[in-house]
């Protein structure tokens, strides 16, 4: 097996992991879901987004670009 190093500013880690899904998963903080919820867990995802304000999304959106 050959090991590839991994680049520190490797295009496989996205500033959304960093950035927005930070902002998402703090929405979504004591949020309790069952296996089968999947229907749940999108809506309070969706409603996790829509609280996070544009221009914030904005700033997240332009870091990434």
């Amino acid at each position: 097996m050959t090991v590839i190093p991994y680049p520190p500013s490797s295009p496989d880690v996205a500033l959304c992991h960093f950035f927005l899904f930070q902002k998402l998963k703090m929405g979504l903080k004591g949020a309790k879901f069952n296996d089968d919820d999947d229907d749940m867990i999108q809506a309070e995802s969706q409603d996790g987004l829509g609280q996070i304000s544009s221009s914030t999304l904005h700033r997240i959106l332009q870091a990434v670009v």
